[in-house]
């Protein structure tokens, strides 16, 4: 299954899509498989295909298809991997590769698939790293790398398995040297050289998934090339992806200790107050329970308790001490209302009486005026 996050420069509104052939064509006309309606889009610009277990993206534009803001090339066909992004004149693709256990999670047959799996109990997929030849006669070829400590032989000459037809490649130019895992490039003291993108090659150089590899061709534009492809297998998980961390439980309270009390201090629960005076102060310090001492078990908070009074204001010296009956009475006593705020403006008794001061006088002056006329 081909699945395609499709979207455009600017926007950043995407649309999924999935398609169960093995051969997508996106382009401008309406019969492509995905039509992407734009003046900048050709009318067959690129194609998507599945062969062998791989995913392929060749170029048939005039306008140029970019694969990781590399130019694929006209009528060149280079391996997509997970993850890809493929610009297409204004739009953005972005190349998925869905593990089958993922689609099979989605419907109801999961169990009657994982049931069927370990009835057949299928070998460890394996995927074998090839060469893949890019322009020329030749464009499209697929070299495998069978030999997991073997050498490939690269040169102008029909007995090298990846044969480069062009004046400026030697008959045996360079050759591919896989140990395992490691895959390795040496040149084997050609006229032009070998290039691996676009650096020189110096001795025996270790090479990646989808290095490009460039015999001699010294002053031609357009040159073939070879790119290496490791395929990765669909079951191995993304590397730079750490699992997920099982969460964590709370520590446990060890036993002896003092565990963290629930009950609400009742000076706490209280509304705020003045700051009590410094022999206040002084006289509840030794109050505290100490840290050793057994915490009873836990009760429902008391009632608040009213706030202390203010402390009296300082006296003056030569006046007695005000009577205790006539403190309380003080504080008893109800605070006096604030003033009412002087009104400002005129009501609406002034300003009827205005309106008919003023219509008396229009009609007065009305009157002088038919008199006189």
């Amino acid at each position: 299954m081909i699945h395609l996050v499709v979207g455009a420069k600017g926007i950043e509104e995407e649309r999924e899509l999935s398609f169960d052939q093995n051969i997508v064509k996106i382009g401008r006309l309406k019969e492509n498989d995905l039509p992407l309606p734009a003046a900048n889009v050709s009318r067959v610009h690129c194609i998507i295909t599945f062969e062998n277990g791989e995913y392929y993206i060749s170029d048939s534009s005039s306008n140029g298809t970019l694969l990781n803001g590399e130019i694929v090339g006209r009528n060149r066909r280079l391996p997509l991997r997970h993850g890809d992004r493929i610009e297409i004149g204004d739009f953005l693709i972005r190349f998925v590769i869905q593990d089958a256990h993922e689609e099979f999670e989605k419907t109801t047959d999961f169990l009657q698939a994982k049931f069927a799996e370990l009835l057949v109990q299928p070998k460890a997929e394996t995927r074998i790293p090839y060469l893949l030849i890019v322009g020329g006669p030749t464009n499209g070829t697929r070299v495998e790398l069978l030999d997991e400590t073997g050498e490939t032989l690269m040169g102008r000459t029909p007995d090298c398995p990846v044969q480069i037809p062009s004046p400026t490649v030697s008959k045996h130019h360079a050759r591919i040297i896989r140990r395992g895992a490691i895959i390795e490039v040496e040149d084997l003291g050609s006229s032009n050289g070998t290039c691996v993108n676009g650096q020189p090659v110096q001795g025996i150089q270790p090479i990646q998934d989808r290095d490009e590899i460039i015999l001699g061709q010294q002053g031609i534009a357009d040159p073939i090339k070879i790119v290496l492809s490791i395929p990765v297998p669909l079951t191995e998980q993304e590397p730079g992806i750490p699992p997920a961390a099982p969460p964590v439980a709370p520590p446990k309270a060890e036993t002896g200790a003092e565990a963290p009390s629930t009950v609400m201090d009742p000076k706490m629960a209280a509304p705020a107050a003045a700051p009590p005076s410094p022999e206040t102060a002084k006289s509840d310090a030794p109050a505290a329970a100490p840290p050793t001492a057994p915490e009873p078990p836990p009760v429902p908070p008391p009632a608040p308790e009213p706030p202390p009074p203010a402390p009296p204001p300082p006296t003056v010296k030569g006046a007695g001490p005000e009577p205790k009956a006539a403190a309380e009475s003080k504080s008893s006593a109800p605070k006096a209302p604030p003033p009412e705020e002087v009104k400002t403006g005129m009501g609406a008794l002034e300003w009827i009486i205005i309106g008919v001061g003023v219509l008396a006088v229009i009609a007065v002056v009305a009157v002088l005026v038919i008199y006189l006329v």
